[in-house]
């Protein structure tokens, strides 16, 4: 006689059921925790992407010994005063007016923001919007008084950080320094 002691291992119907539910349960309650990672993210690169671009027009400023600008724009081409959907680097002649057209050859780097969700402003000492950035060809910033660019998104990380272009054309990414608070306008 054989007598088969063989037992059978696996999991019940019942057991794998429960389990995923569980993992969907925290599946859920994770989620707000992966949006705030990703709109920080997001955030914290739009930073990123323009303290860069603002590092490069003071290295071009100075380099080329001329005034380098840093100006919102919209399509690419044209200044204008929305910096949330990108913006533009140029050097040669003048100031440009907002809508006025730059052209190609003064054009250095042309930033184009992805995700718009997230508004950016950038702002003066008396929280007055800025249209546009220049450098002189010393490197400062030719409007002697501290710009402030920030994220103005939802999750409240306005107000934590923001770039900072001192008088002295010094780029940084941080919390303010100075006594006063700083905030997004409202639109």
């Amino acid at each position: 006689m054989s007598s088969s002691n063989s037992k059978q291992r696996g999991f019940t119907l019942l057991e794998v059921f429960s389990v995923v539910v569980v993992s969907g349960v925290l599946a859920m309650a994770s989620m707000p925790l992966i949006q705030d990672y990703k709109q920080h993210h997001a955030a914290a690169s739009i930073q990123q992407k323009f303290a860069e671009t603002l590092t490069l027009a003071r290295e071009r400023a100075v380099g080329a010994g001329e005034a380098t600008y840093v100006c919102a724009s919209r399509d690419g081409k044209t200044c204008g005063g929305d910096w949330t959907d990108g913006w533009l680097v140029y050097q040669g002649g003048a100031a440009k007016q907002l809508g006025e057209a730059v052209q190609d050859e003064e054009v250095i780097l042309q930033v184009k923001n992805e995700d718009v969700s997230i508004p950016f402003h950038v702002l003066n000492e008396n929280f007055g919007r800025v249209a546009e950035i220049r450098f002189d060809n010393r490197g400062f910033n030719a409007a002697q008084q501290r710009l402030m660019a920030l994220n103005c998104d939802s999750s409240s990380l306005a107000g934590k950080e923001a770039i900072f272009v001192e008088r002295s054309g010094r780029v940084r990414i941080g919390k303010n320094s100075e006594d006063a608070d700083f905030s997004c306008p409202q639109v």
